[in-house]
């Protein structure tokens, strides 16, 4: 049915003040705990119990009907686990995505729009390639075979985010971890090379070094706030690619070194919050050094197509705290101090 007043009400909570004059058509899947709402924006992923007069919150157990269904012929399920769950509870985490925890096991991430999915191409790839070091995936539920309504993955209680446990890390002089992340790097590009590969023209290569370089998909949006820790056990998540593409420019293939380069930066990022929350400069910038060269150096051990040279690397390292300057500029202005404070690393230890 068409709708002719505001449907903000239907979207995520975080999202509802962005979308309250937003209006559209309906459309509840019949036998099912879901709809959706085609607006300007997109098809709204709307999981409800009442036909679509509201949203359904986590405990309300529309995440849990819709995991033990059959889904329908609009509706379907592609399932890598099948286990019974019972219980909801929300996510109570900075989100895009709304998410809701299911019997402490695994996350049902609902997308705030159905659309076609770069991210579960990837979780695909890294399944299939048995990739320990990401949550393990469950499932992905799609309207027809192209748009994505919902993923379910492994939950993976106690674990800290990047832009803590790295700082923290740099701030008391630890570096070590960076090797690992680096050897997990390098296992990670391998199973996303087996969706296809390419080369750079003179038109797309981000470099002029790079043309005729190889192409894969990669992360997209690879830094330490996307690695979780939860003691020596490391979890790569959200492969979206980057927020500010669309989702076909996130499904171009790329250089791997895109993302080496970006988590490179964002070491030196996590360095500047370690200095901002109060330690001594000089200390973490050696820290910074080691860090960033055992992450390189543990990368180029383990990947088949690691080479490249000191100047393209440089250049695009200078592009990455460009774009970061920029973005922060516009959009996170309290966030300006970190890339700000790379360019004056980089300038003092590279003498650039």
């Amino acid at each position: 049915m068409r709708m002719s007043h505001p449907i903000g009400h239907l979207a995520p909570p975080q999202r509802q003040a962005q979308l309250a004059d937003t209006a559209g058509e309906l459309h509840v899947f019949e036998g099912l705990p879901l709809a959706v709402v085609s607006t300007s924006a997109g098809m709204l992923v709307v999981p409800t119990l009442d036909n679509g007069e509201s949203r359904a919150r986590a405990g309300d157990g529309a995440a849990i009907a819709m995991w033990a269904s059959a889904g329908s012929d609009e509706v379907q399920w592609t399932r890598f686990r099948d286990d019974p769950l019972h219980t909801e509870s929300p996510l109570t985490v900075d989100q895009t995505n709304e998410s809701v925890i299911l019997d402490e096991r695994a996350i049902l991430k609902w997308q705030l729009f159905a659309t076609e999915s770069v991210a579960a191409t990837k979780e695909q790839l890294l399944h299939a390639a048995n990739f320990e070091n990401t949550p393990g995936l469950w499932g992905h539920l799609w309207w027809g075979s192209e748009k994505l309504i919902a993923s379910v993955v492994e939950y993976v209680p106690d674990t800290q985010d990047g832009w803590t446990w790295a700082a923290d890390a740099l701030g008391r002089g630890e570096f070590e971890w960076a090797s690992v992340v680096g050897e997990i790097t390098a296992h990670m590009h391998a199973a996303l090379a087996r969706g296809g590969h390419g080369v750079y023209d003179d038109t797309s290569a981000p470099a002029r070094d790079l043309v005729g370089a190889r192409t894969q998909l990669i992360h997209g949006d690879f830094h330490v706030g996307q690695v979780l820790r939860r003691e020596d056990q490391f979890f790569v998540i959200d492969f979206d690619g980057d927020p500010l593409k669309s989702a076909s420019e996130n499904f171009e293939l790329q250089s791997p070194l895109l993302d080496v380069v970006s988590m490179s930066c964002s070491i030196i990022h996590a360095g500047m919050v370690a200095i901002k929350r109060g330690a001594e400069q000089a200390a973490v910038y050696e820290t910074i050094t080691r860090a960033r060269s055992a992450f390189l150096s543990a990368y180029q051990a383990n990947a088949s197509h690691a080479n490249f040279s000191s100047e393209t690397f440089s250049t695009l390292v200078d592009q990455v705290e460009q774009r970061e300057i920029a973005y922060a500029e516009q959009y996170l202005p309290r966030w300006l101090y970190a890339p700000r404070g790379a360019v004056e690393y980089l300038r003092t230890v590279d003498g650039r």
